[in-house]
This record gives structure tokens, C-alpha cells and sequence, in this order.
């Protein structure tokens, strides 16, 4: 009879773990999908934001609007012909 009780008693604390083991694993299973989808909500801005750099990059590398930032910020301006030197190296 003891070793019944204790036999069962055994089993009801093995099923009780595994029972909580469950519960913890579902648990833990959530809280990395809602990790993952807030993440993958982060690479979606972060996509967005790439996206717009680019463009926006590409529009200050145009070469229209350097040579007038240079004409309007720095006072630059186009050399004449005879303005220009050529440079040589001897060989």
C-alpha cells in the first residue's frame, strides 16, 4: 500500500512538471513571437529608412546641384579656357 501511494504520488508530481513545463514552453513560445514580430517591424522601418537615404543621396549627388551649391555657398565659378593649366609629369 505505501509503495502505491508513494508510486502515484511520484507520477502526480512527474505529470504536475510536465503539466508546468507545457505552460512555461507555450509561455516562452509567445513572448519570441511577439520578440520576432516586433523585430521584424523594426527591419520594416528600417527597410523604409534605407529606401529614403538612398533616394536621398541620389538626389544630392546630382551634378546640376552641386555645381549651383558651389556657385551660391562658395562663390565658385567656371574657369575661362586661359585660366586653365595643364599639368604634366615627365616620364
Amino acid at each position: 500500500m505505501n509503495r502505491e501511494v508513494l508510486a502515484l504520488t511520484g507520477l502526480a508530481l512527474l505529470v504536475t512538471a510536465t503539466a508546468l513545463a507545457v505552460v512555461y514552453g507555450k509561455y516562452r513560445h509567445r513572448m519570441l513571437f511577439n520578440e520576432q514580430r516586433r523585430l521584424e517591424r523594426v527591419l520594416d522601418a528600417l527597410e523604409v529608412e534605407w529606401e529614403q537615404l538612398l533616394i536621398e543621396e541620389h538626389a544630392l549627388a546630382d551634378p546640376a546641384l552641386i555645381e549651383r551649391l558651389a556657385r551660391l555657398r562658395l562663390d565658385m565659378v567656371v574657369p575661362r579656357t586661359e585660366e586653365i593649366v595643364y599639368l604634366t609629369v615627365p616620364q
